[in-house]
């Protein structure tokens, strides 16, 4: 799976299995919203794109999610909050 890594067409976001996610080949900054398997929100975290400053090495990560939101635009989300997924 690899959510917007890669995205050319400016997607909005993706749903991610996992509860980690790193920004190699992402061309923009994102939100992250992680989930858990009730589609809680466990974290909201903003993750910059790997560049060669090697403080944007690292990964974004959430113990207690099952899943990662990822958001193009700054969520209106806070810990807590259930998320409904619609068809």
């Amino acid at each position: 799976m690899h959510g917007l890594m890669f995205d050319s067409l400016n997607h909005d976001g993706a749903l991610i299995l996992g509860g980690s996610i790193w920004m190699p080949f992402v061309k923009k900054p994102l939100h992250l919203v992680f989930l858990s398997k009730e589609l809680t929100v466990t974290s909201v975290q903003y993750a910059v794109p790997i560049t060669l400053n090697p403080t944007t090495w690292k990964t974004y990560s959430d113990k207690n999610a099952k899943y990662c939101l990822e958001l193009a635009r700054k969520p209106k989300l806070a810990q807590g909050m259930r998320i409904k997924i619609l068809p």
